[in-house]
């Protein structure tokens, strides 16, 4: 997966919601 914003702020909890956006 890419590193997305969301996965920077909040780590595992961003990148789960990466995941289903």
């Amino acid at each position: 997966a890419v590193d997305f914003p969301n996965t920077k702020k909040n780590g595992l909890l961003g990148f789960a919601g990466n995941a289903k956006n």
